[in-house]
């Protein structure tokens, strides 16, 4: 589903924060992404692309050059860093090795991959959570997703255990932190305590038993949150919209559930940040909004029960 923001929602200044942006086969993607990148004109921008893989149709190529130009067009005043990998890494080594390289210079960024759609409220949202909790030693990110679909609180943000990472912001002292950190293995005991509802626990318990098979960073993240009890603002609506799953997605059967979850608008208060408190009623509610959708898809979808099946039993190693 195309996505129509009113770009005139968008402040004239350009952002402070640094945004990257991780690329790889999908040009009608990224420039959608980039589209609205673009409306914010960051003064910094930094653009990882990954490789074509070998293993793939003689398009492959094409595709990943095609990705490339569609952010060829800044037109603002802008650093722009761009890193082109010649041969395929694969996701987790181009975020773990981008990241990596972006915090030897910045103090925090603003984060994207060319199939997270950010509504434009997404970007003030996550520059102004960035300067509040810059010095907060309890919140790890600034997530732009809220996958209930649903609002639940009259508060802009919340804090909850566990991190969402379609669209999101972090610090220096938070990535670093986390690439230093022993990993706690397959133990799930810190995880169960940061992730609310019988459902999301056992999607997690799921994937960590597949861990090794995803090649994933994204839950080595999510173990560092939890065994460090650290928190994850979330906007009380969704501001991010997954427009990616199709088959050039790198993961997702059972996750392309909830990118029917629209982005929406959400005003941020001009008054003091919020009491760095979890939320755990709002958590529940969630996940159980997040069930309700699953079963409701399940219902209307028979494949996907196929799907679900498969990836319950799928060999672990």
């Amino acid at each position: 589903m195309e996505l129509n923001f009113d770009l005139d929602f968008i402040a004239p200044v350009g952002l402070l924060t640094s945004v990257v942006l991780f690329i790889h086969r999908r040009p009608e993607t990224t420039r959608r992404v980039f589209a609205l990148i673009s409306q914010y004109k960051p003064e910094r921008l930094y653009i990882f692309a990954d490789g074509p893989r070998t293993d793939k149709d003689e398009d492959e190529e094409s595709l990943v050059r095609s990705a490339r130009e569609e952010t060829e067009g800044v037109d603002w005043h802008c650093e722009v860093f761009r890193h082109y990998s010649l041969e395929n890494i694969g996701l987790s080594k181009s975020v773990l090795g981008g990241l990596d390289l972006v915090f030897q210079s910045e103090s925090s960024a603003i984060i994207l991959e060319d199939d997270c759609m950010p509504s434009p409220s997404f970007f003030p949202f996550a520059e102004k959570l960035l300067g509040q909790f810059e010095h907060s030693e309890e919140v790890a990110i600034i997530s732009g997703t809220n996958l209930s679909g649903m609002r639940r609180t009259t508060d802009p943000y919340m804090f909850i255990g566990h991190p969402y990472i379609w669209g999101w912001a972090t610090w220096k002292d938070t990535w670093q932190d986390f690439r230093s950190h022993d990993s706690p293995g397959r133990s799930f005991s810190n995880s169960c305590d940061a992730i609310p509802g019988m459902f999301s626990k056992l999607l997690f318990w799921n994937l960590l038993l597949r861990e090794v098979n995803l090649n994933s960073w994204a839950i080595p993240f999510a173990k560092y949150i939890h065994a460090r009890k650290l928190l994850c603002a979330m906007p009380s609506v969704n501001l991010i919209q997954n427009i990616g799953f199709d088959e050039s997605s790198t993961h997702g059967n059972l996750e392309r559930i909830f990118a029917s979850v629209e982005a929406g608008s959400l005003d941020v208060h001009s008054g003091p940040p919020l009491q760095t408190s979890r939320n755990r009623s709002k958590e529940r509610q969630i996940s159980r909004q997040m069930l309700r959708r699953l079963l409701k898809s399940l219902l209307r979808d028979p494949v996907l029960v196929l799907q679900v099946v498969k990836r319950a039993f799928a060999p672990l190693k």
